[in-house]
């Protein structure tokens, strides 16, 4: 049974500005993937239900996360953290999530893309394809803003193996704690397939694209 798993992408962009909340860029990797449609299997995605995905994951309860639950009732799974419990959760929504709790399920809390991938091996899948789980993020420096089309460019030029010494462009790993816990995820997971769709993805598993 094969899923994909997206992290960060335009659309949840778009639902922060709409909620009028802060917004981060996408993911590097999706530029390299984008049309979801085109996977032969389901989708789970972080934080809300998109692109038709069967599953969404959550660390955090968030008004993101209350106003998809009512859009998509029972499809998100929010892990409970000390920072965010069920009792955190406005009464008329708790019955439209799915709690995870870490006294039952040993679950990480860093961040929601990786809470995502390790939902992923939760509700059973064992091929599980990876955009937008990066462990790296794009910053523009020397004062420049983000641009989406030219930080697309780059990564598909970082894929090609072309120069990149033109782009006023700074990469930032994410810390070693998440890079330990993608590192359990796989060795708590040897059965399981894992992949991500591209090079510059710092997630510790091969790459295929997911079609």
């Amino acid at each position: 049974m094969k899923c994909l798993v997206v992290g960060r992408t335009l659309q949840d962009v778009d639902e922060c500005k709409k909620l009028n909340m802060p917004t981060h860029p996408p993911a590097p990797t999706t530029h390299l993937f984008s049309d979801f449609s085109r996977f032969d299997g389901d989708i789970i995605t972080a934080q809300t239900i998109k692109y038709g995905a069967v599953a969404a994951g959550s660390i955090e309860l968030s008004r993101r996360v209350y106003w998809g639950a009512k859009n998509e009732p029972n499809k998100i799974y929010v892990g409970t953290s000390g920072y965010h419990r069920d009792y955190h959760c406005p009464e008329e929504i708790r019955p439209l999530i799915n709690f995870l709790y870490t006294d039952e399920y040993d679950y990480p809390v860093a961040n929601s893309g990786l809470f995502t991938l390790w939902l992923a091996t939760h509700l059973g899948y064992d091929e599980i394809y990876t955009v937008g789980l990066d462990l790296i993020s794009i910053t523009f420096n020397h004062g420049h803003q983000y641009d989406h089309a030219i930080a697309g460019q780059y990564v598909r030029d970082y894929e090609a193996g072309r120069p990149l010494d033109k782009y006023p462009i700074e990469t930032q790993l994410k810390d070693e704690i998440s890079f330990n816990i993608a590192d359990k995820i796989m060795a708590d997971n040897p059965d399981r397939k894992f992949y991500k769709c591209g090079r510059f993805s710092k997630l510790p598993c091969g790459v295929k694209l997911p079609v």
